[in-house]
């Protein structure tokens, strides 16, 4: 019965029809197929708060095509609506240039003016647990000697900081890498002759690409982190071992932003316990070191930043600003034919400085840095200018150091 229905009905069907009624599996099965398979498979690009910010490429931006060497910082990349979202998948992880610290002996004779130093601190009841110093003499090129106080001891370095970022800065304008926002000389010099934090704040936003902002949920929280973290790694991988220079100075008036607010609130973790950003004497020296041999990124770049960091200092020029380099650090009692290269930092409960120093004579030619993480230091405007003035004093009449005579 069945059969004699499918049969009559078939031969209602013009052969047309048949044809067209064989031909619809060929056509819909694979139609079927392919809409189910070729489904955009599922993202992984998103950073979840439980992934690993290692699995992501680190920020450094991909080259320029047009180079900048040989001129100042300008660079700028093409606008995007969210800079701290964005990773450079395809970029390349940028080191600083020195891989290996320098090859400096210890000197006795040296260390004794370190050890005189560390006595006039205690003298004026300066806590000594606080105190790191570093000093390197740079008198006779055959034979560059140093001694240190505590040097290895982390410490919070206020706007030392900003000489990192001024060498990180100049490293990508050597490398032809594009910068997040264009940076110009005066931008750079503000930040290093004024301290400023505003020019500072525009100067890690263009190296990390991680700009401040509101706060961020956990997985973007991860990957802005890990941009921002990135002028740690620059260091890292030459040698500089547990600093921090990853967070800006506040107050940054421009942002609206008197304290840490937003996803620069985030990263510090517990405010009661808040990360800091912290550096040793050390490295701190090293760096200064690297820029007063013409080695910290190139020759030329070099030449540039020491030249951002040298002071005059004669009180007229200087006592013109309220807020200066000089008074209280280690400048102010030096003769004033001294040649000083600096950078200060100061908050109402540290003071620090790390300074280039020569004689006009060139009977003193040395790198002192001194940190007094503590608010008695921050408190005392004189002891910074003292202890400078009986270094340089005492390494004026002390003779050229001898490799024979260092221990």
């Amino acid at each position: 019965m069945t059969y004699r229905i499918i049969k009559k009905t078939f031969q209602k069907f013009k052969p047309i029809h048949i044809g067209a009624i064989m031909m619809m599996p060929a056509i819909v099965i694979p139609m079927l197929y392919f809409a189910d398979t070729q489904k955009a498979p599922p993202s992984n690009i998103s950073l979840s708060s439980t992934q690993s910010p290692q699995s992501i490429t680190k920020f450094f931006p991909p080259k320029s095509a047009s180079s900048s060497q040989g001129t100042e910082p300008s660079i700028s990349l093409q606008k995007q609506e969210n800079p701290e979202k964005t990773i450079a998948a395809n970029s390349t992880t940028l080191a600083y240039n020195v891989a290996q610290a320098p090859a400096l002996k210890s000197s006795q004779s040296l260390q004794q003016i370190v050890n005189n130093a560390v006595g006039t601190f205690r003298d004026k009841g300066l806590p000594t647990d606080k105190l790191s110093i570093s000093l390197i003499n740079v008198k006779n090129p055959q034979c560059q000697v140093t001694a240190q106080f505590q040097d290895r001891q982390p410490r919070f370095p206020a706007s030392i900081s900003k000489l990192f970022w001024m060498v990180a800065l100049y490293g990508q304008i050597n490398s032809n890498t594009r910068l997040q926002k264009p940076i110009d000389r005066p931008i750079v010099e503000k930040m290093i002759q004024k301290s400023d934090n505003e020019a500072a704040s525009d100067v890690v936003d263009a190296i990390t690409g991680a700009t401040s902002g509101d706060a961020l949920p956990p997985g973007q929280l991860s990957q802005w982190d890990f941009q921002r973290k990135s002028i740690n790694d620059y260091f890292n991988a030459a040698g500089y071992q547990n600093i921090d220079v990853s967070q800006k100075n506040f107050p940054i008036p421009k942002l609206a932003m008197l304290d840490p607010k937003g996803r620069d609130l985030q990263i510090r973790g517990d405010e009661r316990s808040p990360i800091r950003n912290s550096l040793t004497t050390y490295d701190v020296t090293r760096l200064a070191y690297e820029i007063h041999s013409r080695k910290a990124v190139s020759v030329e770049k070099s030449e540039i930043m020491e030249s951002l960091m040298v002071r005059d200092l004669r009180p007229e020029v200087w006592k013109k600003e309220e807020y200066n380099s000089i008074r209280g650090f280690l400048a102010e009692k030096l003769p004033l034919d001294t040649y000083v290269a600096s950078k200060v930092g100061w908050t109402a409960s540290s003071r620090q400085d790390v300074a280039i120093v020569q004689s006009s004579g060139g009977s003193a030619h040395y790198i002192l840095t001194i940190f007094g993480d503590d608010k008695r230091y921050a408190d005392d405007w004189d002891v910074f200018p003292a202890v400078s003035r009986q270094v340089f004093d005492q390494l004026k009449l002390q003779e050229s150091s001898s490799c024979e005579s260092i221990s």
